[in-house]
């Protein structure tokens, strides 16, 4: 669509970097009664869940190509509010991983913390009351990855207290370790209000401590990047003024 390089080579131009987030598929499969290599983690809608170890081994080994790029482990599964159906797996995808690699830095998808979608004071206590027993997760990450989505939030004055929980929340676990939320925008969106807008929010992690964000383009709706832009210019500004 248009003239630039591919897009991630383009990116990489603007100080905008790759991260690879690894989802369900990817890490498990069907359960074959094959326990030295696959470790049964959850179920659901009468599936089991499997953690297979050959296919984290060749995740791990793949991103040692690329060891300075992040890997974020998608782990959706169990009931959050019940960290013995999480925690358990979580943990066991993380030391498979850095069994067969200690290069690349690794994180889980909106662990620890838990998520607070539309921002509600009432939910917040519960919160902290389950954060704490993810502290294992927290311990065994390389940066916590809250999640701050623009779709839950699109009122910019809640979206600041649900990233403002997330932060406070992470920095709680006293792991000293980088918090890189998951971040999104309003991307069919490219005026002057949503560059503003973007901008607001990036600054406002940048300013409470976060030492980055995945930037999570939905997979609802089509996505173009344009540097001259609304989010897009936002971004690529952003980047630009804190290589």
């Amino acid at each position: 669509m248009t003239q630039t390089p591919k897009l991630e080579e383009y990116l990489k131009q603007l100080n905008i970097l790759p991260v690879w987030v690894i989802y369900e598929g990817r890490y498990t499969s069907a359960w074959d009664g094959k326990p030295t290599r696959q470790v049964k983690i959850a179920e659901e809608k009468k599936n089991t869940l499997v953690i297979d170890e050959e296919k984290i081994k060749n995740i791990a080994l793949d991103a040692l190509n690329h060891p300075e790029t992040p890997v974020s482990f998608d782990t959706e599964f169990g009931s959050r509010f019940h960290p013995e159906t999480v925690q358990p797996g979580v943990l066991e995808i993380i030391r498979l991983f850095k069994k067969y690699n200690d290069r690349n830095p690794i994180g889980v998808y909106a662990v620890a913390p838990q998520v607070i979608y539309a921002w509600q004071e009432d939910k917040v206590k519960d919160l902290y009351k389950i954060n704490p027993r993810y502290q294992d997760v927290a311990n065994a990450v390389d940066f916590l990855s809250p999640m701050i989505y623009y779709v839950y939030n699109p009122d910019l004055s809640n979206w600041k207290k649900a990233a403002k929980y997330s932060l406070d929340a992470a920095n709680a676990y006293s792991a000293h370790k980088p918090v890189i939320p998951y971040l999104s925008f309003n991307y069919s969106d490219h005026s002057d209000r949503s560059e503003r807008d973007a901008k607001e929010r990036l600054e406002y992690l940048y300013q409470h401590g976060a030492a980055g964000c995945i930037v999570w383009g939905s997979s609802g709706e089509k996505t173009f990047f344009d540097r001259n832009s609304g989010w897009s210019k936002a971004m690529a500004d952003f980047a630009a003024a804190h290589r």
